[in-house]
């Protein structure tokens, strides 16, 4: 793989990540998480278990992408 394909996906991974972070923060988190209230935090999530576990899949499939970023990178010096 040459450099500049490993750089494209590195920085589609970036974009991937940076995303899917940026709407789990807004959409899940924000609907299961109580600030300073660990009753409601917990009471949210057994009403709402979809939707955390939609968060738990959301997260697996980051760190996965954060292992192929790291790969990518890795490619794109390796190259060199």
């Amino acid at each position: 793989m040459n450099t500049k394909l490993a750089a494209r996906w590195a920085g589609a991974f970036y974009f991937l990540i940076i995303a899917g972070a940026i709407l789990t923060l807004i959409f899940i988190d924000s609907a299961l998480i109580v600030a300073g209230d660990t009753e409601a935090t917990v009471n949210n999530i057994r009403a709402k278990e979809f939707l955390y576990r939609v968060g738990v899949a959301a997260d697996t499939i980051m760190f996965c992408q954060v292992v192929l970023l790291t790969v990518f990178l890795y490619r794109t010096e390796d190259s060199q």
